[in-house]
Protein backbone atom coordinates (compact mmCIF):
# COMPACT_ATOMS: atom_id res chain seq x y z
CA UNK A 1 0.00 0.00 0.00
CA UNK A 2 2.88 2.18 0.98
CA UNK A 3 4.56 1.87 -2.34
CA UNK A 4 1.47 2.69 -4.31
CA UNK A 5 0.67 5.91 -2.59
CA UNK A 6 4.22 7.19 -2.95
CA UNK A 7 4.17 6.38 -6.73
CA UNK A 8 0.67 7.81 -6.63
CA UNK A 9 1.85 10.55 -4.83
CA UNK A 10 5.12 11.53 -6.79
CA UNK A 11 2.72 11.39 -10.16
CA UNK A 12 0.90 14.20 -8.73
CA UNK A 13 3.75 16.16 -7.61
CA UNK A 14 5.19 15.86 -11.81
CA UNK A 15 1.80 16.84 -12.81
CA UNK A 16 1.88 19.83 -10.70
CA UNK A 17 5.46 20.19 -11.62
CA UNK A 18 4.40 20.07 -15.61
CA UNK A 19 1.86 23.16 -15.04
CA UNK A 20 4.13 24.91 -13.29
CA UNK A 21 6.59 25.17 -16.37
CA UNK A 22 3.71 25.96 -18.73
CA UNK A 23 2.68 28.68 -16.77
CA UNK A 24 6.34 30.09 -16.62
CA UNK A 25 6.79 29.18 -19.98
CA UNK A 26 4.12 31.38 -20.92
CA UNK A 27 4.87 34.47 -18.47
CA UNK A 28 8.36 33.98 -19.82
CA UNK A 29 6.76 34.14 -23.73
CA UNK A 30 4.91 37.29 -22.63
CA UNK A 31 7.79 39.28 -21.47
CA UNK A 32 7.81 42.48 -24.03
CA UNK A 33 11.50 42.74 -25.44
CA UNK A 34 13.64 39.40 -24.63
CA UNK A 35 10.83 36.63 -24.86
CA UNK A 36 11.13 33.10 -23.74
CA UNK A 37 15.26 32.82 -22.72
CA UNK A 38 14.59 29.29 -21.01
CA UNK A 39 15.47 26.88 -24.39
CA UNK A 40 17.89 29.34 -24.68
CA UNK A 41 19.78 28.54 -21.85
CA UNK A 42 19.59 25.03 -21.57
CA UNK A 43 20.63 24.68 -24.42
CA UNK A 44 24.00 26.48 -23.55
CA UNK A 45 26.78 24.97 -22.27
CA UNK A 46 27.84 24.99 -18.71
CA UNK A 47 30.81 26.96 -18.08
CA UNK A 48 32.71 23.88 -16.22
CA UNK A 49 31.73 22.32 -19.66
CA UNK A 50 33.30 24.95 -22.06
CA UNK A 51 36.70 25.12 -19.46
CA UNK A 52 37.37 21.07 -20.27
CA UNK A 53 36.38 22.19 -23.80
CA UNK A 54 39.19 24.82 -24.00
CA UNK A 55 41.53 22.96 -21.71
CA UNK A 56 41.41 19.62 -24.31
CA UNK A 57 42.19 22.09 -27.55
CA UNK A 58 45.06 23.63 -25.45
CA UNK A 59 46.27 20.45 -25.64
CA UNK A 60 46.04 19.37 -28.58
CA UNK A 61 47.58 22.48 -30.02
CA UNK A 62 50.65 21.69 -27.39
CA UNK A 63 50.68 18.11 -29.01
CA UNK A 64 50.79 19.72 -32.65
CA UNK A 65 53.36 22.23 -31.81
CA UNK A 66 55.73 19.42 -30.26
CA UNK A 67 55.36 17.21 -33.68
CA UNK A 68 57.76 17.71 -36.64
CA UNK A 69 56.73 19.83 -39.41
CA UNK A 70 55.97 17.99 -42.64
CA UNK A 71 56.94 19.27 -45.77
CA UNK A 72 59.69 18.69 -47.94
CA UNK A 73 63.46 20.34 -47.75
CA UNK A 74 65.00 22.84 -49.42
CA UNK A 75 68.11 21.30 -51.03
CA UNK A 76 71.03 23.43 -48.78
CA UNK A 77 69.02 22.32 -45.34
CA UNK A 78 68.78 18.86 -46.57
CA UNK A 79 72.90 18.84 -47.36
CA UNK A 80 73.20 20.19 -43.99
CA UNK A 81 71.62 17.74 -42.02
CA UNK A 82 73.00 14.54 -43.81
CA UNK A 83 76.82 16.48 -43.30
CA UNK A 84 75.76 16.22 -39.65
CA UNK A 85 74.84 13.15 -39.53
CA UNK A 86 77.70 11.81 -41.21
CA UNK A 87 80.41 13.86 -38.80
CA UNK A 88 78.63 12.19 -35.86
CA UNK A 89 78.27 9.02 -37.62
CA UNK A 90 82.30 9.11 -38.10
CA UNK A 91 82.75 10.38 -34.25
CA UNK A 92 80.81 7.16 -32.59
CA UNK A 93 82.82 4.84 -35.58
CA UNK A 94 85.84 6.37 -34.28
CA UNK A 95 85.03 6.10 -30.21
CA UNK A 96 86.81 4.08 -28.27
CA UNK A 97 83.77 2.61 -26.37
CA UNK A 98 82.40 1.18 -29.72
CA UNK A 99 84.95 0.06 -30.90
CA UNK A 100 85.45 -2.30 -28.03
CA UNK A 101 81.84 -3.09 -27.66
CA UNK A 102 79.47 -1.81 -30.24
CA UNK A 103 76.21 -3.17 -28.75
CA UNK A 104 76.53 -2.06 -25.19
CA UNK A 105 77.65 1.57 -26.12
CA UNK A 106 74.47 1.84 -28.67
CA UNK A 107 72.51 0.41 -25.70
CA UNK A 108 73.54 3.07 -23.39
CA UNK A 109 72.69 5.37 -26.04
CA UNK A 110 69.14 4.42 -25.58
CA UNK A 111 68.74 4.44 -22.35
CA UNK A 112 70.31 7.60 -21.97
CA UNK A 113 68.13 8.66 -24.90
CA UNK A 114 64.95 7.37 -23.28
CA UNK A 115 65.85 8.79 -19.69
CA UNK A 116 65.98 12.39 -21.01
CA UNK A 117 62.92 12.03 -22.93
CA UNK A 118 61.17 11.01 -19.79
CA UNK A 119 62.94 13.95 -17.55
CA UNK A 120 61.98 16.16 -20.55
CA UNK A 121 58.19 15.13 -20.16
CA UNK A 122 58.12 15.53 -16.49
CA UNK A 123 59.47 18.77 -16.84
CA UNK A 124 57.10 20.28 -19.16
Amino acid sequence: MKIRHDKWLEKIETVKSNKKKKSEAKKRANTAIVGDLQPLTEALPELTEILKITKRTNAEKHADSLKKKSGTWKAKDCQKHVMNELAKYKQVLNHTSFKSNALATINEHLKNTIDNEKDERDDG
